[in-house]
């Protein structure tokens, strides 16, 4: 089941349009170096900096997300994809998916609880893994669901999976 953990406003006074692709790679960032809890904490405003320089055309996720992520953590540019349902449960703990369709970024991130879903402007969600195949299966499309229907995710939906090393470090 898909459980929404907190609210997330996708907009500043400095960036009334959004902020999602500096906070989507701030997200996978707090994950990977301070833990999970660290990146409930994430504000639309800790984003500011990063996406001016996204919208100035100075980074882009493709290419600097790795900056941004443990020296030992897994994200090379190139092998973009078509995002599917294939992808999420083909996930293993400690990867992730960086989602971008349209004029919106996400990320998924699994770990031994679950899969944690940030969708800025909706929130943080987690799909709880389970014993139950079944469960998982029902879990899983209630996510890609997710995905698919959001209005600006949902279009042209391309994705890059990576791993964090926070998960052999056992961070948060």
């Amino acid at each position: 089941m898909l459980v929404q953990l907190i609210e997330w406003e996708n907009r500043t006074k400095k960036h009334p349009f959004g902020v999602c692709e500096a906070a989507t790679m701030l997200w996978l960032q707090k994950i990977d170096i301070e833990g999970v809890q660290a990146a409930t904490e994430l504000l639309a405003q800790d984003c500011d900096d990063i996406q001016l320089l996204v919208e100035e055309g100075q980074i882009s996720w493709l290419v600097h997300l790795r900056d941004f992520l443990h020296p030992n953590s897994n994200f090379h540019n190139g092998n973009v994809f078509a995002f599917t349902g294939q992808a999420i449960r083909e996930l293993d703990v400690g990867d992730f998916i960086f989602i971008t369709g349209g004029i919106h970024a996400a990320a998924m991130y699994k770990n031994q609880v679950g899969i944690f879903f940030f969708n800025p402007g909706k929130g943080m969600f987690l799909c709880q893994t389970s014993p139950n195949v079944a469960d998982n299966a029902q879990s899983h499309a209630q996510l890609y669901n997710a995905v698919m229907s959001d209005a600006e995710l949902g279009r042209n939906t391309f994705a890059k999976k990576g791993r964090l090393s926070c998960t052999e470090r056992e961070v948060g």
